[in-house]
């Protein structure tokens, strides 16, 4: 191929690009979807992207949209250990941020493509400060914006004793529901890039002292959430159990990782007739054995 040809086709090419329809931008189900095929722990995030977003609307409504802060950290060096990373954030939550007035947080730990960790917050301000504030410019007027170029003055010389290389402070531009979906997308990027030796590390931590919603609190009432409960009670009720206390207490508190599978495999259409007797008992008076060692010896257990 010629020289031209070769110029001509780049041009071809460049002319579709520029002609192609941008990309219609996804919701964060959907980012998490997407994510999903590649990383089985992102359906597991959905209950902590939803408690994000609720827990920012959450400070908007007791504390006002105008205190809230959107505050980023990046480290001096490469960290790539989260322990590390925590341990120095933890450091500067206690000598800087406690100590200068601020309020509760949200925090998200990203790691970079690099593998280099750094963390996005929303916190409370002790003061109003996106009245006066203009986004377009970056700068503002008022105590607000008075009180917001002396705490960046403050953290610019304050970071280097906490191994902290870089701090922005802005105010929130965004309505709050914007700005809460804006923080969540970071758990999708996190998840994206997470490690084998992430697994015991939390992606989001709240400061303590406040009311926050959590995780293991609350469970949905609608879509795989609706569909395990139900195959849960089938699998549970064929084997002589009604409730899952009782569940707990003969199968374990391991119960729905050890029968994950036939959970998973129920059929909803399906209508058993009971009663049955109870699976501890089947197993300990037909084959006398030990299944799973239960909170307390049943009578029959040798």
């Amino acid at each position: 191929m010629s020289a031209g040809d070769t110029d001509r086709a780049g041009a071809e090419t460049a002319a579709r690009s520029a002609a192609a329809p941008p990309a219609p931008s996804l919701s964060v189900e959907e980012q998490l979807k997407q994510e999903q095929q590649d990383q089985p722990r992102a359906g597991k995030a959905k209950k902590v992207v939803y408690c994000v977003e609720q827990n920012v609307m959450l400070l908007a409504s007791v504390f006002g949209v105008e205190r809230l802060a959107f505050l980023t950290l990046t480290f001096a060096d490469d960290v790539q250990d989260h322990q590390e990373a925590s341990k120095r954030f933890n450091s500067f939550n206690t000598g800087v941020l406690s100590k200068r007035g601020f309020g509760p947080w949200v925090r998200i730990a990203e790691r970079q493509a690099s593998g280099k960790v750094h963390f996005h917050l929303v916190i409370v301000a002790p003061v109003d400060i996106r009245t006066g504030y203009k986004p377009e410019t970056g700068h503002g007027s008022g105590a607000g914006w008075i009180w917001l170029c002396r705490e960046r003055k403050f953290l610019l010389d304050a970071l280097p004793k906490y191994s902290f290389g870089r701090a922005e402070l802005v105010p929130l531009k965004k309505e709050t529901v914007a700005a809460a979906r804006y923080l969540a997308k970071y758990i999708v990027k996190a998840l994206s890039h997470r490690e084998a030796n992430d697994r015991h590390f939390h992606l989001v931590a709240y400061s303590r002292k406040f009311l926050w919603l959590r995780p293991d609190q609350f469970s949905f009432a609608f879509g795989g959430a609706q569909k395990w409960r139900a195959k849960v009670g089938l699998w549970a009720f064929k084997r002589g159990y009604y409730d899952l206390d009782q569940l707990s207490k003969w199968l374990g508190h391991r119960w729905a990782f050890y029968g994950r599978e036939n959970i998973l495999a129920q059929n909803l259409n399906s209508q058993p007739y009971g009663p049955f007797i109870p699976f501890h008992e089947e197993i300990g008076f037909a084959h006398r054995i030990k299944y799973i060692q239960p909170r307390g010896n049943p009578p029959f257990w040798d």
